[in-house]
């Protein structure tokens, strides 16, 4: 009777404890449970970042949720050098309001895949006349991270020949990104053919002379000598100033002209012929006649045939007629 009295007073004691919250029941001081979980830190973006050379780095940031106090700040620690060839290590941490704290890191890595930039010296394509001798322009090159490179320069032009010429020029940095550019160079016939007269530039004849043409001679730097034509007349019945063209023309069509003037001129007095003897001799008291004289020009023709003096058959002595055809005097006697 009594061991039974005993164990109901046992329980009854239990069930008044647990009406009144008594006994830990598996929890913390008070019945609070504490919080000892950190927060979860989620990047945004990718967690391994490749980041060129030279080229600004855009932070996306990261958030933060707390089991307890929801959204938390991040804080981010750690630098990115752009200049630098590596890896940079970002930081991001979120710490809650019990203290619980947790980090995630981010890695940016910066690459070199880009090439130097070629700035050519002058244009791109070029014309050269042919024979000209070609003059190298250059150029220069850039690069984001080791600034300037030096140009390698490959190709050649061959003056003498119409056509195309590829000149190559070739940059490479330290990380060995190449890169080449070209400039064209075109060898092109602008030139016309040399064009020489054989004889003077000027030539003067007498009236009714004959114009014998001397010719010219024509040589051009890519096709060697080269056919001229000549063009104009000359009429050697009429004084005045002919023009004789010569030309020259070469297998791209360039053309050359020079001229030669031809003047004809009257230089030459009229033929002046007596009629009768240059020397007459007369009786004395016989009278004079005068037979006269005829006079012949190469552009004229006949002409008048003046006369002058006189002769006294008088008086014994010696006479001069005149006969002026414009140059020439002949006496009678």
């Amino acid at each position: 009777m009594m061991n039974t009295t005993k164990t109901l007073l046992c329980v009854a004691l239990a069930s008044a404890l647990s009406a009144c919250g008594g006994g830990d029941g598996g929890t913390g001081t008070g019945g609070v449970t504490p919080d000892t979980t950190a927060p979860v830190i989620t990047l945004v973006g990718d967690a391994d970042l490749s980041l060129e050379a030279g080229v600004d780095y855009t932070e996306q940031g990261a958030s933060a949720s707390d089991n307890v106090d929801g959204s938390v700040s991040v804080t981010t620690s750690g630098e990115v050098d752009n200049t630098m060839l590596g890896d940079n290590i970002l930081t991001y941490t979120a710490t809650d309001s019990a203290g619980n704290s947790t980090s995630a890191t981010r890695t940016i890595t910066v690459v070199d895949t880009t090439a130097p930039a070629i700035n050519l010296v002058g244009e791109a394509s070029v014309s050269l006349d042919v024979g000209s001798t070609y003059a190298e322009l250059g150029a220069n090159a850039v690069d984001m991270l080791d600034g300037v490179v030096e140009v390698t320069v490959s190709g050649q032009v061959d003056n003498t020949v119409l056509g195309d010429n590829i000149i190559t020029y070739t940059a490479i940095d330290a990380a060995q990104n190449t890169l080449s550019i070209d400039r064209t160079v075109t060898v092109v016939d602008m030139t016309a053919p040399a064009l020489s007269l054989v004889g003077d530039v000027s030539v003067t004849l007498d009236i009714g002379a004959t114009y014998i043409e001397q010719g010219a001679s024509a040589v051009d730097i890519l096709d060697g000598v080269v056919d001229v034509t000549i063009s104009g007349e000359v009429d050697n019945t009429v004084l005045g100033d002919y023009t004789i063209t010569y030309t020259a023309i070469d297998a791209a069509e360039n053309t050359r002209t020079i001229t030669r003037v031809v003047t004809m001129v009257d230089t030459s007095a009229p033929m002046l012929s007596l009629v009768g003897d240059a020397a007459i001799t007369l009786e004395a008291g016989v009278a004079y006649t005068e037979q006269g004289a005829t006079a012949l020009d190469n552009l004229d023709g006949a002409l008048d045939v003046a006369m002058s003096g006189a002769v006294d058959t008088t008086v014994l002595g010696q006479y001069i007629i005149t006969c002026d055809g414009e140059c020439r005097h002949f006496r009678r006697g």
